[in-house]
């Protein structure tokens, strides 16, 4: 007898298309109950899920009688595939000759963020025109740690670094730059860039100039 194949209910993870007795994929199933073309369907989950079991929707046959059978439940399990994190372009203001805080920033897919746990981070390129530290002290303060002199430099889950410009000091947007990798414990992040645009001082570094003593202290 030949019978026809109807979706019951949607899966809530993902999406189902009809597809055809020769394998060719149609129409999303959008609502239900929808008689299907032949026996076959396509699902696909949706982006950054995943999960054993996953989702489950319904099926049943129809005779040509129109007679139909009982719901049966398909599970789908997918495997998630890990997805390196995406470092963040990070700009920050400095003043010339002076400590400034810069907090690095990545992102990665919600569905991995328990599974890999927080995220890790390392210098991958120093900058030409000032020295890293790894910050010492809580968010805000540029209370500067150990000096960033070579690279790869792990900093772990401290995302938190002080920038100090180097002599001779100067001043501009994009006055210096380097780069970062994320990692989730399976991959690394693409390099992220960090711009350091520095802002003049109000008053001048040059060295001081030689003159008449003032009266010695208490006078």
């Amino acid at each position: 007898e030949n019978v026809t194949f109807q979706i019951a209910t949607l899966p809530s993870g993902g999406k189902l298309f009809d597809v055809s007795a020769a394998g060719v994929v149609g129409a999303e199933v959008t609502a239900v109950p929808k008689d299907l073309t032949a026996a076959a369907v396509r699902y696909v989950p949706n982006a950054d899920a995943g999960g054993i079991p996953f989702d489950v929707f319904k099926y049943r046959t129809k005779s040509p009688a129109g007679a139909f059978s009982y719901k049966t439940g398909v599970v789908v399990s997918v495997r998630l595939v890990d997805d390196p994190p995406a470092a963040t372009a990070v700009a920050v203001s400095a003043n010339r000759a002076a400590a400034s805080r810069v907090e690095l920033a990545a992102t990665q897919p919600l569905a991995e963020t328990t599974a890999s746990g927080a995220l890790k981070y390392s210098i991958s390129r120093l900058p030409a025109r000032g020295v890293l530290y790894k910050a010492a002290a809580a968010t805000g303060i540029t209370t500067a740690g150990v000096a960033i002199t070579s690279v790869p430099f792990d900093l772990n889950v401290t995302s938190s670094l002080v920038y100090v410009p180097s002599p001779p000091f100067g001043s501009g947007n994009g006055y210096d730059s380097f780069g970062y990798l994320a990692r989730d414990g399976a991959s690394f992040s693409n390099e992220g860039e960090v711009t350091v645009n520095v802002v003049a001082s109000t008053c001048s570094e040059s060295a001081p100039v030689a003159g008449t003593p003032g009266p010695p202290p208490g006078v």
